[in-house]
């Protein structure tokens, strides 16, 4: 059975897992340069998982939905889940999760998602889009998670002129703290410190591209549009070998939410035949 996709076009080559439909690669043939985390585990086995139907970690690892209980886990399961390869051509892959009989005991709602990967000389465009298929509203989060290769004193430079307010996580529960946890303005440089209380999170940025800024000069922008929360993350390691930059629609729950699903901080809500996409741009700087 196919286990990975490869899609180029003239010097870019992308490699997409059909496990979880994530992208492992993006390789510039002409430099001899990958711009994707490795995916090491001894450090973090992840790439650029997908993230749903929710996104970070439910109080108590469950939600409500009227007076009915639904487990779920951290991230939820379409990074888990094996997808199917509706179409592929040399330079574009478009693949599908449906609904199952797997999914609707743990998240009561038929839906479909599709990721397409569209590779151009000088981009990888990603579209990952979720039509809700049910006859009742559907309550659910959306959001991406790629890594990229990165170290200490590179620096992550956003285009829009704001002063980012930095939220944080209880831990080690991983919900969502009340408060303001510092700023930036404009930019973050980079470092294992950044993220000893683990991510950043983001609530409504202005911006809608973030260039990671090598020493190395291997720059990378990623236009993710507008979105509703940006969580940037690593492992706090002194050695610091990735960062992930991660734009979402909905966040962790608040460390004292237990309220019904429709009420939980950041949740969005599709009626019956309505769609929700997320777009993201890789930007190599060539």
């Amino acid at each position: 059975m196919l286990d990975r996709v490869t899609i180029e076009s003239g010097r870019l080559k992308a490699k997409i897992k059909v496990f979880g439909a994530e992208l492992s690669s993006l390789y510039d043939k002409q430099e001899n340069h990958e711009y994707i985390w490795t995916g090491d585990p001894e450090v973090w086995k992840g790439q650029a998982p997908w993230l749903f139907p929710f996104i970070g970690k439910l109080n108590g690892g469950a939600y409500k939905v009227g007076e009915k209980i639904y487990e779920m886990p951290s991230h939820g399961f379409a990074g888990k889940k094996e997808f199917v390869i509706e179409s592929i051509k040399p330079d574009s892959v478009t693949f599908c999760l449906p609904a199952t009989s797997e999914t609707l005991p743990v998240f009561p709602w038929r839906f479909r998602m599709w990721i397409k990967y569209q590779i151009t000389e000088e981009t990888l465009t990603v579209s990952c889009a979720v039509t809700n298929e049910d006859n009742k509203d559907m309550y659910f989060s959306l959001g991406g998670h790629p890594g990229f290769i990165a170290e200490a004193n590179d620096k992550l430079v956003f285009d829009a002129d704001e002063k980012l307010i930095v939220r944080r996580l209880k831990m080690p529960e991983h919900l969502l703290n009340k408060g303001e946890f510092g700023e930036f303005l404009g930019e973050i440089p980079l470092s294992g410190a950044l993220f000893k209380d683990d991510a950043m999170l983001f609530e409504s940025p202005k911006s809608e591209k973030c260039t990671l800024c090598r020493q190395n000069g291997k720059n990378i922008t990623l236009d993710y549009g507008r979105v509703t929360w940006l969580g940037i993350w690593s492992r706090a390691r002194e050695d610091m070998k990735y960062v992930c930059v991660e734009p979402w629609f909905g966040v962790d729950d608040e460390v004292d939410f237990s309220g019904d699903v429709s009420q939980k901080t950041g949740i969005e809500c599709l009626k019956p035949g309505e769609r929700k996409e997320l777009k993201m741009t890789f930007i190599p700087h060539l």
